[in-house]
């Protein structure tokens, strides 16, 4: 049986989409956090002294709709990159080690192929403590959950 390999350009795209998840999802949940925290009231921010003041605009004489306005902008932000980013990992996540029954280790083996491909020099295989796997299956399944992570994301 051959053996399945992922294109090098494809399998750095997505060793990067994984090295970045973090800061993807830093500011990912910072949007978020700002669309929902939102007022539908304009207004600017000045600074008089020591303290920051705001400054209200006038209302215009249109209908409001801030809920259509608020969906409109999780909607255009669940479709940005950072959250198909995170989203992408996220689910590629849920498919690591289906196979395995006992939830511990697949717990682990989570955990270290995300350490692999956050560092593979400083997280080799053999300090990972997934001893329960050979190298080359341990691989493989690095391999897969990189290869997941482009199909969810549209690289390939």
């Amino acid at each position: 049986m051959a053996k399945k390999t992922l294109d090098d350009d494809i399998k750095q795209q997505a060793l990067w989409i994984v090295r970045g998840y973090k800061a993807s999802l830093r500011r990912y949940m910072a949007a978020r956090q700002d669309v929902i925290l939102a007022t539908p009231c304009s207004f600017g921010e000045y600074v008089a002294g020591d303290e920051t003041c705001r400054q209200y605009y006038p209302h215009s004489s249109d209908v409001g709709r801030p809920v259509e306005n608020m969906q409109q902008a999780l909607e255009r932000l669940e479709r940005s990159p950072d959250a198909r980013r995170v989203a992408a990992v996220d689910k590629a996540k849920l498919l690591i080690g289906n196979d395995l029954q006992d939830e511990e280790l697949r717990r682990k083996l989570t955990n270290a192929i995300l350490l692999n491909c956050e560092s593979g020099r400083n997280y080799p295989f053999e300090i990972l403590g997934v001893d329960f796997l050979g190298r080359s299956n341990f691989y493989d399944r690095r391999t897969d959950f990189l290869a997941d992570v482009a199909k969810i994301f549209g690289i390939i």
